[in-house]
């Protein structure tokens, strides 16, 4: 892609491509799910089969070449998020996504009518589902780095997806400081975090 279709947040109203079909007409874009520093995501739904996905924006070609290979990579894994394929339109880079359709473990914790508030089996299960699919990712030399429960997806049952690969990495040492969602740091982040 040329810096010339290179798509920024900036040069983007979210809302101008509703309604609006990609994938040779295949998925139409009806509702924005979450727009994040990287992307904006829909709901998008498959004409023929009525499927619906989570389709991502790619706002950063440079960064997003490299979520696209790290996501795709993990995506066979039972707790994170599947990753379906990448569509190019008008100059534009979506990818189809899964789609959650609880929302995001964020969500869950802070609307205690979802059931998740003192449901100590429901906490433990959600838990040890998350360690699964981070260690799967240490495993394979993904450092996820923006792991928050914003970015837990909620699925029937209780059964969580890790999703938004927007910065892992798999390089073995960063020198990258700010990695992640500020609101998010240990109060100790005031230097250059490393990984190894």
């Amino acid at each position: 892609m040329s810096s010339k279709t290179a798509n920024t947040l900036s040069q983007i109203n979210p809302s101008s491509l509703l309604n609006t079909t990609i994938d040779h007409g295949h998925i139409l874009l009806k509702s924005i799910l979450g727009v994040g520093a990287y992307g904006i995501v829909y709901l998008g739904q498959h004409l023929l089969n009525q499927r619906q996905y989570a389709v991502k924006l790619l706002t950063n070609i440079k960064v997003s070449k490299s979520e696209i290979a790290i996501h795709s990579h993990l995506s066979n894994h039972p707790n994170i998020l599947s990753f379906e394929k990448v569509v190019q339109h008008q100059g534009k880079t979506f990818i189809i996504l899964e789609y959650a359709p609880k929302g995001d473990l964020f969500a869950s914790i802070t609307h205690p009518t979802q059931g998740l508030m003192g449901n100590n089996e429901a906490i433990k299960y959600i838990f040890l589902q998350i360690l699964d699919a981070v260690d799967y990712c240490h495993q394979r030399g993904v450092a996820h780095r923006d792991l928050k429960p914003e970015n837990i997806l909620m699925f029937p049952q209780w059964k969580v997806k890790l999703a938004d690969f927007g910065l892992a990495t798999c390089q073995s040492v960063s020198a990258e400081f700010g990695c992640g969602s500020t609101f998010y740091f240990s109060p100790g982040k005031d230097s250059v975090c490393r990984y190894k």
